[in-house]
């Protein structure tokens, strides 16, 4: 019964140090596996099957925006005055590139007797459209002031340009900005607001809102009647367009 006894300890001993080394060996087991999987997760992804992404044209309804540069105006596309900005684009009609050119202050060479010189100023939106290699001018905007012996205002807003497509038709619409004034003091200047729907021209016309210390004058302006024959958007789009740039900033 002794010897027994002691056969079932040696037996017990020799499996409970065959466990321990089992368990051992799971653990380093263990321990490298997850060794590995860190060393995995620290390599760059793989760049096997990865898509580069080519810049492409700004898409919006009915038109692509391409970027206008000066420097690459064709010389078939000439304007009178210096060009200060514009916008370029694709639709229906063709490539079109709206030119913003202005003239400024000059002497016109009149000298009226007892009275101070006056000068002029001058500016000009001018959208020409490329088609099958042909270039044609496909509308002007011309304004200016004339004779003023005080301070002139003839300019664009170059950040109020945009072009839309709001009705859908695949002809991009054009709105554009610029303030008129001849004054000596702080006073509201002319400004109007033209859009272009293919050839159909639209306006908005009235004056800067004033909002300073010594004077405080709203905008006003009215509608041409043409604008009820087209959708609300375009109208829309132009009041909020006036809104947003209706306050003259002076000394900025």
């Amino acid at each position: 019964m002794v010897l027994f006894l002691k056969s079932f300890d040696f037996i017990t001993q020799l499996i409970y140090l065959a466990l321990k080394k089992i368990f051992l060996i799971l653990s380093v087991v263990s321990i490298l596996w997850g060794c590995q999987s860190e060393k995995e997760a620290d390599k760059p992804p793989s760049t096997e099957n990865k898509i580069e992404v080519q810049a492409t044209p700004e898409k919006q309804p009915g038109f692509t925006i391409i970027p206008f540069e000066i420097s690459t105006i064709p010389t078939e596309m000439h304007v009178k005055g210096k060009i200060i900005g514009g916008k370029k684009w694709s639709d229906a009609n063709g490539e079109n590139t709206l030119i913003l050119s202005t003239v400024e202050p000059f002497y016109p060479g009149k000298v009226k007797k007892d009275e101070p010189n006056g000068m002029d100023a001058e500016l000009y939106a001018t959208l020409f459209v490329k088609k099958n290699n042909t270039i044609s001018e496909l509308w002007k905007i011309q304004d200016y002031v004339r004779d003023c012996p005080l301070d002139i205002v003839c300019m664009f807003l170059p950040e109020a340009l945009t072009v839309t497509d709001l009705d859908g038709n695949n002809i991009a619409e054009t709105t554009i900005i610029y303030r008129t004034a001849c004054r000596g003091d702080v006073s509201p200047a002319t400004q109007k607001l033209i859009m272009y729907n293919g050839i159909s021209k639209l306006a908005i016309r009235g004056t800067t809102a004033i909002n300073i210390a010594e004077m405080k004058e709203p905008s006003v302006y009215t509608k041409d009647a043409a604008w009820k024959e087209y959708p609300a958007a375009l109208l829309n789009h132009a009041e909020t367009q006036w809104k947003k740039f209706e306050l003259e900033r002076f000394g900025s």
